[in-house]
């Protein structure tokens, strides 16, 4: 029997086509159809994992009104790896740290982040080379007057190839997101764009991506620099390649395209007005015999209701006398309780003073006749410690009688519980009692009321059978009228669009379904490496990371904590963990679709001290060597810090003229 659940269990998921099809009772032809629409595309395998290596960078240019001096100038930097990279200065800033970075993100993106203005006019030429697995490749291009003219070559293996020219910003960002989305095999992120009048469904691509591999400060989003409508989770969804997160995606984006424009549609109908002076007019009758009617109905009641009424009379009268009677019994026999546990209670506190007396009296040892100060002889005393008769008076020792004592003491208790139990008992049924008297005397006088108003509102009573029939009568001319009004609409309800939202919401569900139930695992995995790394890059007490679509949730030092939460030290230690933590389970399982490149502007502004600072930088560089499919690099203005993390041959500093180029 085990042997068969596992075997059902591990049975492939049909197509998500077919499923939605089987659910939502359509032919699969029209949900074929639908999905296409909606660029739904079925959930595919994994790619084995590729990382983006940047293997050489070069602008020149020429500055002018700069402080490091005006002329030409050309920087480059060439034989890169894997591994950790530094950009380094001592205290020194706007020396052109941070542009080397946004250089090389602007060659990969194919449009610029957070270049200056005034800096990239000095750029008048860019070349990138970088490698993605087995491919190598180059960016090269000329900037003048912010406009790109360049191509993207593909250098090796084999003979150098154009994949693509470029002349213009736009040109330029959309040949690298061809490139990128197709070598990473990201899938668009759908969302609907609603300006004004216009609805449109519209998608973040390779840019948005890209934007993800730079962290520059204590940003609100974990991943990205995008914290609303939940990009960073759609992004890291995607990037650690949870199955059939596309798909639900795409469909739920075009759900809600579908919404918007059904709203549009029925707002544009105009409102019908020919009849509608009519009912109004009704509507307003109606609404004033009504009114006539409540008011006649609150001070007339119905002859008709009379003789139940006289039945319902006769038997709550009777019912009332039968409570009247039993609660004056329960008084008698409550009182009768009352003087039992009184008796009782006197009973036992007499017995226990007794006791205590005896006690008391009993651990006395005297050595003489207590009247005459005659001492006692010897041999007494000595009996009585033997266990003979009382030193005193020879009786036998005090303790025989104890335990009798303890029975009539044990005795009396029990009566004085016994005799509590039976006041609590009566008392809670003369509540109930007089609760259930006071109903039955309510209802009588109720009914009496009412048989008393029969008598004295009888003229009332045809008015109100007359405002009965006009109401009727107004109500169905009303909803006549309003029958007509309906016919002469246009359908607002097309059915062609009703069974489209319908597939739409189907598919969005099951694929959600699918989604997290294939992805649970990735998640967890995620979430433990997540935690170990940012341990290691010195988030302490850091125990355990849950990332979900709706937040961030932490347990720090056990305490449930959150990512914003956080300073802005621990918020940085945990934006660099989880890429770090991405590429690990990427390298381990050889699968994933983050590029594995990281730029960190300026980590040590985040509160974090020199000796922080070195520490996580070099454990920056272990993780880094651990694995080999990932590639960061970090711009720093505490080179005196950092710079024992890497060898010199990983290290840039500025040039003698105090700038970097």
């Amino acid at each position: 029997m085990p042997e068969q659940k596992k075997t059902e269990s591990s049975k492939p998921l049909p197509p998500l086509a077919a499923a939605v099809a089987e659910k939502a009772k359509v032919p699969l032809a029209t949900v074929e159809s639908i999905f296409a629409q909606a660029n739904v595309v079925e959930q595919a395998g994994t790619r084995h994992s590729e990382s983006l290596t940047i293997r050489r960078v070069l602008f020149s240019g020429e500055k002018s009104a700069a402080d490091s001096g005006d002329g030409p100038f050309t920087f480059e930097w060439s034989d890169l790896e894997a591994g950790l990279w530094l950009v380094l200065s001592d205290n020194g800033n706007q020396i052109g740290k941070s542009t080397i970075l946004e250089v090389m993100l602007w060659a990969l993106r194919g449009t610029t982040r957070g270049l200056r203005p005034e800096v990239r006019a000095w750029i008048h030429h860019v070349e990138l080379v970088f490698s993605i697995g087995l491919d190598w490749y180059c960016v090269q291009f000329d900037d003048y007057e912010n406009t790109p003219v360049g191509a993207v070559l593909r250098t090796a293996p084999g003979p150098a190839q154009v994949l693509a020219n470029f002349a213009g910003n736009e040109q330029f960002e959309q040949v690298m997101e061809r490139l990128m989305m197709g070598r990473f095999a990201l899938q668009p992120i759908p969302f609907v764009n609603h300006q004004g009048d216009v609805a449109e469904q519209a998608h973040h691509t390779w840019s948005l991506y890209a934007r993800s591999m730079f962290i520059e400060g204590s940003h609100p989003a974990i991943l990205g620099d995008v914290a609303v409508g939940a990009a960073w989770w759609r992004m890291l969804q995607l990037f650690i390649g949870m199955p059939y997160t596309g798909a639900q995606m795409a469909l739920k984006s075009a759900s809600i395209l579908e919404v918007v424009r059904s709203e549009q549609v029925r707002a544009s109908i105009p409102a019908p007005v020919s009849r509608q002076p009519e009912i109004q007019r009704l509507n307003g009758r109606i609404e004033q015999l009504n009114a006539g009617l409540t008011t006649l109905s609150a001070s007339t009641p119905r002859p008709e209701d009379a003789p139940e009424l006289l039945r319902s009379y006769t038997r709550e009268a009777m019912e009332y006398a039968r409570l009247r009677q039993a609660v004056s019994e329960t008084e008698h026999q409550l009182a009768a309780a009352i003087t039992q546990v009184s008796e009782a209670r006197a009973e036992v506190r007499r017995l226990e003073d007794g006791s205590a007396a005896k006690h008391f009296f009993a651990g006395l040892s005297p050595v003489c006749c207590p009247r005459c100060a005659q001492p006692f002889p010897s041999e007494r005393l000595e009996s009585e410690q033997a266990g003979g008769g009382c030193a005193v008076c020879d009786r036998d020792a005090p303790g025989d009688d104890h335990d009798a004592l303890e029975d009539a003491i044990a005795e009396a208790k029990e009566r004085l519980n016994a005799a509590r139990a039976a006041e609590d008992e009566l008392r809670t049924r003369d509540a109930h009692l007089r609760s259930d008297l006071a109903v039955a005397k309510k209802q009588t006088d109720a009914l009496e009321a009412r048989i008393q108003r029969i008598d004295q509102n009888a003229d009332n009573i045809l008015k109100q059978q007359e405002l009965r029939w006009e109401l009727e009568r107004a109500r169905g001319a009303c909803e006549q009228l309003v029958a007509l009004e309906q016919e002469a609409l246009p359908s607002t309800v097309d059915e062609a669009k009703a069974e489209q939202r319908r597939v739409l919401k189907e598919g969005e569900r099951i694929a959600e379904e699918r989604a997290k139930s294939a992805g649970a695992q990735m998640l967890a995995e995620l979430e433990e490496e997540l935690v170990e790394v940012a341990a290691r890059v010195g988030f302490k007490g850091l125990e355990k990371v849950a990332i979900r679509g709706n937040g961030i949730t932490l347990t720090v030092s056990g305490t449930p904590s959150g990512f914003s939460l956080q300073t802005s030290g621990q918020r940085l230690r945990l934006r660099i963990a989880l890429v770090v933590a991405m590429m690990r389970l990427a390298s381990i399982n050889g699968q994933g679709h983050h590029p594995g490149l990281l730029f960190i502007d300026s980590p040590g502004a985040e509160e974090v001290s020199e000796d922080d600072l070195n520490a996580m930088m070099t454990e920056i560089r272990t993780v880094c060597d651990e694995t080999r499919n990932l590639q960061i690099f970090v711009a720093s203005a505490r080179g005196a810090t950092l710079t024992s993390a890497v060898s010199k041959e990983r290290q840039i500093w500025p040039k003698p003229s105090g700038s970097m180029f």
